[in-house]
């Protein structure tokens, strides 16, 4: 539904709402120019026109990622025989990845570079968003002291990177349950067409699912157990719980919208709408995230979830690049654009800050300028001690969806 629209919105941009959001996020003293659950494209598309997503996810995708830290246990973290990399000895365990249902036309999208420059006029019409050279050059957000989560052998990536996130707006540590959510969203999925969120799911699916049932914390979890599971399966991939009720969900969950509000800054099925490529809008999402990264008050108030397609036959999961340890960095390195047939997986993590002049060196030896950094979900033997980073052209070629949560 169109309605309420800023007064002074540029015509070319057709901007989607939901109307149970807008009065939370009105209320944010660094979002009231942004009253959209997504801003996105020019004229030439129509809400009919945008391609429907399917919601359909495939048996997750596991992959090897280079192991940079000593674990415990190796057996039970899958890890394999070395690999040779920089004349080092490497060991390697297994992650697991969403296996997102990719038309032709996708595929075609995703395997065409670009320059990823736009016109200044677009940039300062676009997104609302702040002036580049009024943004700092760095900004350093932290997860508030939440632990690395891991996912395990799951496609859950989703459900960890929007509960990590709110843990960090909560700043009470681990404190809300993924395992409450995915058993929540097991049940649900056998009365309607969402995915439960075990295998693969979008960030608006999962954001949306606590909005309107609750979120239940970890200490609830534990005490009463959701379904008759006490634990996570960290280490069990054909474990994906038990199916649990609305009444007992309901008897063991909190208000999230007492605590939180969010919304779309970029969906899906306008990713991969064609006039993507047209409508030059990937600098001026780039600039907004930065933008809302970079807000007053944002380490306490905001933080950005965003899914993204890997590369997975490039060293670790398309991570090619070195910042601070082996392969923890996603990088648009010249093998992945030369490769004619690519192989993807989906993956959602947290944004947690940026570095303009930060420079990460790939396995080839070429610079790459300009860091997002992430919060992974992936345990902390994996990249830096679990944190993860990207490069801005690889973000903006590979960006499939990003939400933002806030704290008021």
């Amino acid at each position: 539904m169109l309605h309420d629209l800023p007064r002074d919105l540029p015509q070319e941009l057709i901007m989607l709402q939901h109307s149970d959001m807008i009065a939370n996020m009105k209320n944010s003293p660094f979002l009231k120019s942004v009253s959209v659950v997504a801003i996105l494209f020019f004229n030439s598309i129509t809400i009919h026109a945008m391609p429907r997503m399917q919601s359909v996810f495939g048996e997750p995708i596991r992959v090897r990622v280079v192991l940079t830290q000593p674990v415990a246990n190796s057996e039970a973290l899958s890890v394999v025989s070395a690999r040779m990399s920089t004349n080092k000895r490497l060991q390697t365990g297994e992650v697991v990845l969403m296996n997102v249902p990719l038309t032709s036309e996708a595929r075609r999208l995703f395997a065409t570079f670009q320059s990823y420059s736009v016109p200044a006029m677009a940039m300062a019409t676009a997104f609302d968003a702040t002036s580049e050279s009024a943004l700092p050059k760095r900004v350093s957000l932290g997860m508030n002291d939440v632990p690395v989560l891991d996912q395990g052998p799951h496609g859950a990536c989703v459900t960890f990177a929007a509960t990590g996130a709110l843990d960090a707006l909560l700043n009470q540590g681990d404190y809300v349950s993924q395992l409450c959510s995915l058993e929540l969203g097991k049940y649900l999925e056998s009365r309607s067409y969402l995915p439960s969120g075990w295998e693969g799911s979008w960030g608006s699916y999962v954001l949306a699912r606590l909005s309107e049932y609750g979120m239940v914390s970890l200490a609830q979890q534990k005490a009463h157990t959701c379904a008759g599971v006490s634990h996570y399966p960290l280490n069990s991939e054909d474990n994906t719980g038990n199916s649990m009720s609305l009444d007992e969900y309901a008897s063991l969950s909190e208000d999230f919208n007492n605590h939180f509000s969010w919304y779309s800054l970029l969906l899906p099925e306008m990713r991969f709408a064609p006039a993507w490529e047209t409508a030059h809008v990937d600098d001026q999402l780039l600039n907004r995230v930065k933008g809302l990264l970079a807000a007053k008050d944002a380490k306490q108030s905001v933080r950005l979830i965003f899914g993204t397609l890997l590369p997975v036959e490039h060293c670790s999961a398309g991570a090619c690049a070195t910042y601070h340890q082996t392969d923890d960095t996603w990088a648009l390195t010249d093998a992945i654009k030369r490769d004619e047939h690519p192989q993807y997986g989906g993956h959602e993590m947290i944004m947690t800050g940026y570095d303009d002049r930060a420079v990460a060196v790939d396995n080839v030896g070429s610079k790459h300028r300009g860091l997002l950094f992430l919060r992974n979900s992936w345990g902390a033997q994996y990249g830096d001690h679990g944190d993860f980073y990207m490069t801005y052209d690889f973000f903006k070629h590979y960006v499939m969806n990003v939400e933002v949560l806030m704290r008021p």
